[in-house]
């Protein structure tokens, strides 16, 4: 929609991240009236900290770095790299502070309120699809439309709604999403290097490398969650 606006309306350059920044801003403000209005615990939508933030934090930002190196690095070693200059000061600062805000809005709109309402009403594998599904259209950028990109963007973004909508369900925190795709959004935006490849191997590399990710993240959580369930034998046995 924001896409869609600045190419109908001819916004001048200098003036988007503002109008980009406002917009996010107003749909948070309408997420956190409609949560006051139902008298919701904000908690119940993913509004807290885990009790060991630390190793949240770390493993998204590990996921992250993972997803972004598997899908940017890896391809280049068979086919070559195309080489950008670094991006000014400026415009790093611009692109760190409009993916934090856009991330933040996403991610507690889909994952945080969307998904967590639909999966009470229909459970969670129907509200992982339908949350992605709206979650691609969000971010899809419809102008200037390229008929033979289009597909491979909607798939994409597509597995990594299905990707961060099972993160969050996983770590019960909006942390966790949030600091993976602002990550993986950074590191796509300012890494000098593109790697030479088609849109068929970057889709796929695109799955792997969020397949992988999901594999880590299972492994992680079933041995917290094992060393959860030892703490309460352990304490179930002293009593």
């Amino acid at each position: 929609m924001i896409g869609v606006l600045f190419y109908t309306f001819s916004f001048p350059e200098e003036l988007r991240p503002t109008v980009y920044l406002m917009v996010q801003i107003t749909y948070i403000a309408i997420l956190v009236s409609l949560i006051g209005k139902e008298n919701s615990n904000f908690e119940g939508y993913g509004f807290l900290w885990p009790e060991e933030t630390l190793k949240y934090v770390v493993v998204s930002l590990l996921l992250a770095v993972l997803y972004s190196f598997v899908i940017i690095i890896i391809p280049g070693i068979f086919a070559g790299y195309d080489v950008f200059p670094s991006a000014p000061s400026t415009e790093v600062f611009s692109v760190i502070l409009l993916s934090l805000v856009a991330s933040f809005t996403a991610e507690t709109i889909f994952r945080g309120y969307i998904q967590s309402k639909l999966t009470k009403l229909s459970g969670f594998p129907r509200a992982l699809l339908a949350t992605s599904v709206m979650f691609t259209f969000y971010e899809l950028h419809f102008l200037p439309f390229d008929f033979f990109r289009f597909p491979f963007e909607v798939l994409s973004l597509f597995i990594m709604g299905i990707f961060i909508g099972a993160l969050f369900y996983r770590t019960k925190t909006l942390l966790c999403p949030i600091i993976f795709y602002f990550a993986a959004s950074i590191l796509e935006s300012l890494v000098p290097v593109r790697a030479v490849s088609s849109e068929y191997s970057s889709l796929f590399l695109e799955g792997v490398a969020l397949a992988i990710s999901y594999l880590l993240l299972s492994g992680l959580m079933v041995k917290k969650e094992q060393a959860t369930s030892d703490d309460q034998n352990m304490f179930l046995e002293e009593m």
